[in-house]
């Protein structure tokens, strides 16, 4: 990086420890790194731009509050940062209303969790999901998942698409804005030493929450990323579903429907140049290998157009 020319990065980290091991690598190379949603104890000159938390763990609380019962907190990674603080805020939420939860942590693998988890599942009146990834694949077990009051953090395209869960939208689209403007920033004026910024969702809550309890808000975010194949297959559909618009999902629910690219062409005057190049576009997006695999991803995680 040095030999680039680059004074200052945009820096993503999973845990403290790797913040920091960043911060003072990059300040032997003379970088200064920006970190999002992470702020490492360090000697070493950093900036940083995180979120607060505060509103959106209140209002998922708040949902659930007047059931009175008990309360799961599903998919919490104790070696990430993030997931630390949203947990943080889920428990002072709760406390105020005199609420406490038992927690079922994710220590590398999702399903692993869950599977702890359900054997207790009809003991909780509700259940908080660390990210939309745990909620979808949990949602998935309950013939009737709109009985078992999942909530969820992140506001993915594809929680929409799954019955049963209402998700609060992160901003961490302005994060990452912000992370950009501090760059510049900084990259402009050799003068500052470090910028530290919050991000407070100013759009209001009730834009930015959909599911089965809320309105849905078409907001595109991405969420923590954890090393497990499930998160892989999951956050590769997210990609897809991002990307779609009203033709790609046309085509997709005719496939879906069992229509022949012939068919679709006659009966929505779609060419069938444009239909193989679509699927195709699909297909590299959702990291499948053909088109049954990616009807069978779609079917799997039981998506409808």
């Amino acid at each position: 990086c040095k030999s680039w020319g680059i004074s200052a990065c945009i820096v993503l980290c999973y845990s403290l420890a790797d913040a920091a091991e960043f911060a003072r690598t990059f300040y032997v190379e003379q970088i200064h790194p920006i970190f999002t949603n992470m702020q490492p104890d360090s000697l070493y000159p950093y900036s940083c731009v995180t979120q607060d938390y505060f509103d959106a763990c209140s209002y998922v609380v708040e949902v659930i509050a007047d059931m009175r019962g008990k309360v799961a907190y599903v998919g919490k990674n104790p070696d990430s940062y993030t997931d630390a603080l949203r947990y943080k805020e889920v428990e002072l939420a709760l406390r105020e209303h005199g609420l406490g939860c038992d927690v079922y942590n994710n220590s590398g693998s999702i399903n692993a969790c869950i599977d702890a988890f359900l054997p207790h599942a009809d003991e909780y009146t509700a259940v908080i999901c660390a990210n939309d990834n745990v909620a979808v694949l949990l949602s998935r077990k309950f013939e009737h998942p709109e009985e078992h009051n999942i909530m969820s953090f992140g506001g993915m395209i594809m929680s929409e698409h799954v019955n049963g869960i209402t998700s609060v939208g992160m901003d961490y689209f302005g994060v990452g804005e912000h992370a950009v403007e501090v760059f510049s920033l900084l990259s402009k004026s050799r003068g500052i030493r470090s910028v530290i910024m919050t991000v407070t969702d100013a759009k209001g809550r009730e834009k930015c929450v959909h599911g089965s309890a809320a309105a849905n808000s078409g907001r595109d975010e991405r969420i923590d990323f954890y090393d497990d194949e499930e998160v892989r297959r999951t956050s590769a559909l997210e990609n897809l579903l991002a990307h779609c618009d009203e033709v790609d999902k046309q085509i997709l629910s005719s496939l879906l429907n069992g229509e022949s690219y012939a068919s679709i062409e006659e009966n929505s005057y779609i060419s069938l140049h444009t239909i193989k190049y679509r699927i195709n576009k699909m297909i590299e997006r959702a990291e499948v290998a053909d088109k049954n695999a990616l009807l069978s991803l779609l079917r799997n995680y039981d998506i409808r157009f």
